[in-house]
């Protein structure tokens, strides 16, 4: 295997479990850098102020049931806007079918980008509220592949919480975090009740035999969080990063990046990694 690109890659020296049960504080402080901070720095902008507490306070107090849906879909300033101004008009007793039209004349922001980008959150977080949702993303709902997926994690690891444990964990977190999501916790309260069987951890010391691996990973991907990603390449000391500055999930679907196209495909053609550990790239807005 000469040539290996991971996209979003986790902290693999510590369990799934581990990191379910420790991330949310991580993920929350990526959704104050990624979203919440920028919006609070640009009122102009966003309309929705300057205090950080107030604006996490508004997010907290949408309905439980929303929330859960929405929150690790809100990833960028204008998915804030968005999400508070449905919540909103859900609090007056508008009906979805009436959100629906209001959204397409709605004038979220004075500017036309952010007037644009908030539309088509606000698009996205209604659909979800619409959308069945098993677990993973509104795409994988029905999708054999999740339960492939889910079947994976479970074996994968030593899962060592009781069910009564996980739900103490999850109903405590989602009094103050953000970062939760039905994925999350189908995974945990079924790999709770999975078959167990004695495990061994892997023998990390082999991935430093690896030929350089080059990782792409997003600055605020709560997902799979830089931090995390950079405590695996210390695994492989060949490896070299691209990181898409504020990409918040996947690289491959964060949108046209001619810096992130030039350090693959050159990686792929001639199985050279970049000489920087860190290639920081951006992506190209139309």
């Amino acid at each position: 295997m000469e040539r290996t690109i991971l996209d979003g890659t986790m902290d693999v020296s510590i369990g799934e479990e581990d990191q379910l049960s420790q991330g949310m504080d991580l993920r929350d402080g990526i959704l104050i850098n990624a979203a919440l901070q920028p919006v609070t720095d640009a009122p102009h902008l966003y309309g929705l102020g300057t205090d950080i507490n107030h604006l996490s306070g508004r997010l907290m107090r949408i309905p439980l049931a929303t929330r859960v849906v929405w929150q690790m879909m809100i990833a960028e300033p204008a998915d804030v806007l968005a999400a508070l101004t449905l919540a909103d008009w859900l609090k007056e007793g508008r009906m979805l079918r009436q959100i629906e039209p209001a959204i397409d004349t709605h004038r979220f922001s004075p500017s036309p980008e952010v007037d644009l980008t908030a539309r088509d959150s606000a698009k996205r977080l209604l659909r979800a509220l619409t959308a069945p949702m098993v677990a993973g993303t509104q795409e994988e709902a029905g999708n054999s592949s999740f339960s492939v997926t889910l079947a994976t994690r479970c074996n994968d690891g030593a899962w060592r919480r009781r069910v009564d444990e996980w739900s103490a964990l999850f109903r405590k977190g989602m009094s103050w975090s953000l970062s939760l999501d039905e994925a999350d916790m189908v995974t945990a309260l079924t790999c709770a009740q999975w078959p167990r069987r004695p495990s061994t951890a892997p023998d990390f010391t082999r991935l430093s035999l690896l030929p350089p691996v080059l990782v792409l990973n997003g600055e605020y991907d709560r997902h799979t969080p830089w931090d995390g990603a950079q405590k695996t390449m210390g695994l492989m000391r060949t490896s070299r990063a691209v990181l898409l500055r504020r990409g918040s999930g996947r690289v491959i679907d964060s949108g046209p990046s001619r810096c992130v196209e030039h350090a693959v495909s050159h990686y792929l053609l001639t199985g050279l990694a970049p000489l920087k550990k860190v290639t920081n790239c951006r992506v190209q807005r139309p």
